[in-house]
């Protein structure tokens, strides 16, 4: 190891030892002249991009996050920031692939399949999505908002069937939330069984106007899978 590569280590532990503490700038000032000494170890280019988001938590320096990206392709922390960019500037397509790559490498996040599920609707692409979320479902059996979300989307993906199944395994659980009421009306009846989505869909409304006017859209198309 060379003197710069050893004094790139030392303060790259001095940074990690001081942000223990809680001294965010000293931290900052190490990781900075470690990255001067070392600017192409992807550990200290990481470690750089957090500090300096804990610092500053406004817009990133994109030119950082792709630096990061460069040296470590799966950094899940840069690889959300270019999701939630492209998300802001309803760039679809790019925001389904990074959300895809934050959910495969750390599918344990809830918060991180909802944008996924945004941007996949947004681009007719849910198969890829509807798998993740499957896979996750498997993984968390007991998480109500996973379980919710994939009838949502089986239903976009005109999988009545499944998305009914995945319903009233919500219902018979106890659940009592007007969305779900909701949005078994809507598959019940593009499943053409009207009599049943009406006592859905009249428990919905009943929650409040917003939800009315949604129940009186449904009511209003011939075929709901048109209402989206």
């Amino acid at each position: 190891m060379n003197d710069k590569s050893n004094g790139a280590s030392v303060l790259h532990r001095c940074a990690a030892e001081h942000d223990r503490a809680g001294q965010t700038e000293a931290a900052f000032s190490c990781i900075c002249r470690a990255l001067a000494l070392s600017p192409d170890d992807a550990g200290i280019a990481s470690d750089f991009l957090t500090l300096s988001r804990r610092r500053d938590p406004g817009p990133p320096r994109y030119d950082w996050v792709v630096r990061v990206l460069i040296l470590n392709p799966v950094h899940v922390a840069a690889l959300r920031m270019f999701a939630i960019r492209a998300l802001n500037r309803q760039s679809w397509r790019q925001a389904a692939k990074y959300w895809s790559k934050v959910v495969v490498l750390n599918p344990g996040l809830f918060q991180d399949y909802r944008p996924l599920a945004e941007a996949s609707l947004r681009v007719r692409d849910l198969e890829w999505v509807l798998r993740l979320l499957e896979k996750a479902v498997r993984g968390a059996p007991e998480s109500v908002d996973l379980r919710f979300m994939l009838a949502t989307l089986l239903f976009n993906a005109s999988r009545f069937d499944a998305s009914q199944v995945m319903l009233m395994s919500l219902i018979e659980k106890g659940i009592s939330d007007p969305q779900l009421q909701f949005w078994m009306g809507r598959v019940l009846r593009a499943q053409g069984r009207h009599v049943e989505a009406e006592l859905h869909l009249s428990k919905a409304a009943e929650s409040g106007p917003e939800l009315a006017r949604s129940v009186n859209m449904v009511r209003a198309t011939v075929c709901d899978k048109a209402f989206s």
